[in-house]
């Protein structure tokens, strides 16, 4: 495996974690909606907004070795 190779496997990895972390904040939120609980709801969406926000390391140009 070249470190190109290895460098785009870890901003796979990365990418599909925040993914995932997404998937459940919006999950977790309408799950909160739907039982009336709003104080849970509004910190998940918040946690969304976070997440989104963030500097995601696998959207920056390979480096070049």
């Amino acid at each position: 495996m070249t470190a190109e190779e290895y460098i785009q496997a870890l901003r796979d990895l990365m990418r599909i974690d925040w993914e995932d972390d997404v998937a459940e904040e919006k999950r977790l939120a309408e799950l909160a909606e739907a039982q009336g609980n709003t104080w849970s709801a509004k910190f998940h969406r918040d946690s969304v907004e976070r997440l989104e926000a963030m500097d995601k390391p696998w959207e920056k140009p390979m480096p070049v070795f």
